[in-house]
C-alpha cells in the first residue's frame, strides 16, 4: 500500500527526504477516519485521509505545498498529520469513491 519515496520524485522536502507513495485504489478507509476531515476540505485542498493510528492521521497529499495549507487550516480533529504522496488524479478519484460524487 505505501511505498518508499523515489529520490527523483518532485514531492521531496527541503532536506531531500521524500514522502512515501500510497496507492489509493487499494486503500480501504474506515468511516471514522473519513469523518475527521470534511469532504469540502478534502476537495478544496486535494487530500484524502488514509488511516488513523495512535493519534497520527495518515493523509494523502499531491505535493508539499498542501502541507503549508494544512497547517494554516484548523480541522475539527486534534491529531498529528503524517503525509504520504498520491497523484492529484488518484486523490480526486478516491474522494469520489470514498465520499461520493459532488
Amino acid at each position: 500500500m505505501v511505498a518508499p519515496a523515489n529520490p527523483t520524485d518532485p514531492c521531496m522536502d527541503d532536506n531531500g527526504f521524500g514522502l512515501e507513495h500510497v496507492d489509493l485504489q487499494v486503500v480501504t478507509v474506515a468511516p471514522e477516519v473519513l469523518a475527521l476531515i470534511s469532504v469540502k476540505t478534502c476537495r478544496e485542498l486535494g487530500v484524502v485521509p488514509v488511516d488513523l493510528f495512535d493519534h497520527v492521521l495518515t493523509l494523502a497529499i499531491p505535493d508539499l505545498e498542501v502541507l503549508t495549507q494544512l497547517r494554516a487550516e484548523h480541522f475539527a480533529c486534534s491529531v498529528q498529520i503524517e503525509p504520504v504522496r498520491a497523484s492529484r488524479e488518484s486523490i480526486r478519484l478516491a474522494i469520489e469513491r470514498l465520499y461520493g460524487r459532488p
